[in-house]
């Protein structure tokens, strides 16, 4: 699941502004210039990183 996260400053080639990262904090996408557009970003996103059920056993 990915989350919304803000660098302040740049780091380990990171660049500063808003990030979705995934479960264990690795940036995954961005930087966004706000909170807001990287949630349009995930909810866009979503159902890439998960895992289909179809309801098939």
């Amino acid at each position: 699941m990915l989350k919304p996260v803000h660098f302040t400053e740049n780091r380990d080639g990171v660049e500063a502004g808003w990030w979705a990262v995934d479960e264990v904090g690795t940036p995954v996408f961005g930087p966004f210039p706000s909170r807001e557009a990287v949630l349009i970003h995930i909810a866009a996103k979503r159902g890439a990183d998960q895992i289909a059920d179809d309801g098939a056993s």
